[in-house]
């Protein structure tokens, strides 16, 4: 039985191609693209690995990080990976801080993504 992991990206363009790519490598991939949809989906389903933006434009809610520590209270055993645009040395801190197993830089190749996620699986 395929891995499932849960992607979330307000960017629509980034959630499916991640989606389709994750998909062809064999992973049971569901989306979100709001903070309200990523907390249902973790409300209702264990993931082994969320990957998630960290930055969300559409909420006031929370951000990648506030995801990440949900995702921890739902299940603690959840691999999480941040992406993000705006990383500098804080933010890395910051992610190794609420527990983030791996911190990427975009724009990065899939393949790193993809070696990442299998190493924490």
């Amino acid at each position: 039985m395929p891995h499932r992991i849960l992607v979330i990206d307000d960017d629509k363009a980034i959630r499916l191609g991640l989606e389709d790519y994750f998909t062809q490598h064999g992973y049971q991939v569901d989306c979100a693209g709001t903070w309200e949809e990523a907390e249902a989906l973790l409300a209702a389903f264990s993931y082994p690995a969320v990957i998630t933006d960290l930055y969300f434009t559409d909420t006031q809610r929370g951000d990648g990080l506030a995801i990440v520590d949900y995702a921890h209270a739902r299940s603690p055993r959840t691999r999480t990976i941040l992406i993000t645009a705006h990383g500098t040395p804080g933010i890395a801190r910051q992610a190794q801080e609420h527990g983030v197993d791996v911190f990427l830089q975009k724009p990065f190749p899939l393949g790193v993504l993809l070696q990442h996620l299998a190493a924490l699986l």
